[in-house]
């Protein structure tokens, strides 16, 4: 169930949001839930890649070519 919660923004970032969701055609909540959603999206990413990457490279798997190598 969606939730209320206070956020406080700088007036020069409302701005530039008002701005946006204008463009977009999309409401204020709608331009910060999908800005939450990618932020949590990238830091899962991430906080994965950081735990994955080591274990990678003792196999082998340097950069994107040496996967791409191995799914080919």
């Amino acid at each position: 169930m969606p939730q209320t919660i206070p956020v406080m923004l700088p007036d020069e970032i409302i701005a530039d949001m008002d701005a946006l969701s204008t463009t977009d055609g999309v409401s204020r909540d709608q331009l910060i839930g999908s800005a939450v959603e990618e932020y949590l999206a990238n830091r899962k990413f991430h906080d994965l890649r950081a735990r994955v990457v080591p274990q990678a490279r003792q196999a082998g798997f340097v950069n994107d070519e040496d996967v791409f190598r191995q799914v080919s």
